[in-house]
């Protein structure tokens, strides 16, 4: 979902709301690609990892969360990491 963001990760769901504005949307979910702007930042997957632990299940970090690197690159991993899960 564009303009959005993850206002909560849960154990089967996920709870989206609109960067436009609008009521918060859960969403059953079995994986969740969150996709950001172009820098490095692994804050997000660490704050998971520490609040949610294994009761998420595996956090992989791809694309430029990981590294700045091209959008082809980034949409692989992406494509990698949801096969997996």
């Amino acid at each position: 979902r564009g303009r959005s963001f993850v206002g909560r990760i849960g154990n089967g769901s996920v709870t989206v709301g609109s960067l436009d504005g609008g009521a918060d949307v859960e969403i059953p979910a079995v994986a969740v690609v969150h996709v950001t702007f172009h820098e490095p930042n692994l804050e997000l997957a660490t704050q998971l990892g520490a609040e949610l632990g294994e009761s998420i299940g595996s956090i992989h970090v791809v694309g430029e969360a990981r590294t700045q690197r091209f959008l082809t690159d980034a949409i692989r991993e992406g494509h990698e990491a949801g096969r997996s899960a």
